[in-house]
């Protein structure tokens, strides 16, 4: 085994221990929108799953079973904390990072993969965050990776099987389509197209035969065959982000300048050697660059709906199928042009590890001192029950806390903690400490939240947007509340 052989392993060693290092500092507070779905979906099914899929809708929270069977798997074993929820997108990260080691033709190569892998912002941030698109970005990123070697049939079965499990994880997975229209076209043209169908017919078949197992267990579970895609289709303007009735304007950004811009602000340094595999990759490998523009495309001008035309919107975490395949790409464009364009010039080489590194750093760093104060609240409120004979009252300022409060006790609330709705305010039990949260950022228009803040209530803790307060008349809160 050669030298370089054995310094790009420890440099994937190396990468993979940083990886998750910088999980670790870079937990966040749970957010309250489809990631805590996810998790009160996953505990669901570790608790009571037929109860679960039996009461599930045809949202995409509950459809996409790829993430939340592994989680419920993983609560089941080791209970629900913060750690835990986000290890699937750990463990995307850490499998993006391995596929690009691999997809790397040569040691130099491999070791650039490894650099731009864990200098790229995106995968780290999103790897401390539980959502779909970083693992599905992930299986997508394997399939491909099996698809590049076709030679053998059962790549290519390994390449079905783990696109139906992206697929299984989120719909964004059918963006990998037009590179496996890539691998047939340039395979007939190779050899021909009777020799191309042997090559694929057993994943044809494969394909099939999932293709039919899941919607036969669609109709088992939801009644109908057809339920994910009717999901979707159901949600068409009814998303928060929806184009629908936007201005010419709004559609021109979204449709022109806002994708590339994006791109820009996510992935920086690592877009300049990117952008030299149009020229620098060729061969086998233009499969990668193939699959870094296709899904780049398909974010810029796709739809999320096929019944009417329905842009994704400009957040990062939509565009993340395509982050792989750019790391791939620029390491491969890095090994060829070193010996091109640095060689004569070696300050453009140091100049462009700086233009990666020292961005990263900063934003690590900073991962270092986020504050998480919902965290933090809900553990003075774990403090304050750890006396059986204390109830406490938590009067939620919008519809989230309740959810919340049941997330960060393990969706195991003890007995001695009551939730109660601001908009709603129940009876309260006598001799009981009444504590009020709010988010003033994100309940700002909400009026209980405005009554709450105008009463000027003790706070007990605050953070950035985040209050948590000690109420001490509960008769005062009820007529402030009572006036709204």
């Amino acid at each position: 085994m050669s030298g370089r052989v054995v310094d790009a392993r420890i440099a994937l060693a190396i990468g993979i221990a940083l990886v998750i290092a910088l999980y670790i500092i870079g937990q966040v507070d749970m957010p309250p929108d489809d990631p805590l779905y996810y998790a009160e979906f996953a505990r669901d099914i570790a608790l009571h799953p037929g109860e679960a899929f039996a009461n599930a809708s045809t949202y995409p929270w509950h459809m996409r079973i790829g993430l939340t069977l592994p989680l419920a798997l993983l609560y089941r074993v080791f209970g629900v904390s913060g750690f835990v929820t986000n290890l699937p997108c750990l463990a995307a990260a850490v499998g993006i990072l391995v596929v690009a080691y691999i997809a790397a033709p040569t040691p130099r190569a491999k070791a650039f993969a490894v650099v731009f892998g864990v200098t790229c912002a995106p995968l780290v941030r999103h790897a401390a965050t539980l959502n779909v698109d970083l693992p599905c970005a992930a299986m997508i990123a394997w399939s491909i990776l099996c698809l590049s070697k076709r030679d053998r049939p059962r790549w290519l079965v390994a390449a079905i099987l783990t696109w139906f499990a992206a697929f299984l994880i989120k719909e964004t997975a059918i963006w990998a389509a037009p590179i496996w229209i890539y691998a047939v076209v340039i395979d007939v043209r190779a050899t021909d197209l009777r020799a191309a169908l042997r090559r694929y017919a057993p994943s044809i078949l494969v394909g099939i035969a999932l293709a039919a197992g899941y919607l036969a267990l669609c109709a088992a579970l939801w009644g109908d065959p057809f339920a994910r895609f009717r999901g979707i289709q159901d949600l068409t303007y009814a998303h928060g982000w929806t184009m629908h009735d936007k201005s010419a304007s709004e559609w021109l950004a979204r449709l022109g300048w806002g994708p590339p811009v994006m791109l820009f602000k996510m992935f920086r340094g690592l877009l300049a050697p990117a952008l030299l595999a149009i020229w620098l990759v060729r061969g086998r490998e233009a499969i990668w660059g193939v699959a870094a523009l296709s899904m780049a495309l398909l974010f810029w001008f796709g739809s999320s709906s096929a019944t009417a035309y329905e842009p994704l919107p400009l957040w990062p975490r939509m565009v993340l199928p395509a982050l792989p395949f750019l790391i791939i790409v620029a390491a491969i464009a890095a090994d060829r042009g070193l010996d091109r364009i640095v060689r004569r010039r070696p300050a453009v080489l140091v100049a462009s590890l700086l233009v990666l590194v020292v961005p990263a750093a900063m934003f690590y760093a900073g991962m270092a001192r986020r504050p998480r104060p919902e965290t933090t609240a809900f553990g003075m409120l774990r403090d304050e029950l750890a006396d059986p004979t204390r109830t406490v009252v938590l009067v939620c300022g919008d519809r989230w806390f309740p959810t919340l409060a049941r997330y960060h006790f393990g969706f195991e609330p003890p007995t001695n903690l009551l939730l109660a709705s601001a908009s709603d305010l129940p009876p309260l039990p006598a001799h009981a400490i009444v504590w009020a949260i709010v988010d003033t950022e994100r309940s700002a228009p909400i009026p209980e939240v405005l009554q709450i803040e105008a009463l000027h209530l003790r706070p007990l803790f605050a953070q950035q947007h985040l209050r948590l307060y000690d109420v001490d008349d509960v008769p005062r809160l009820r007529a402030a509340l009572d006036q709204r």
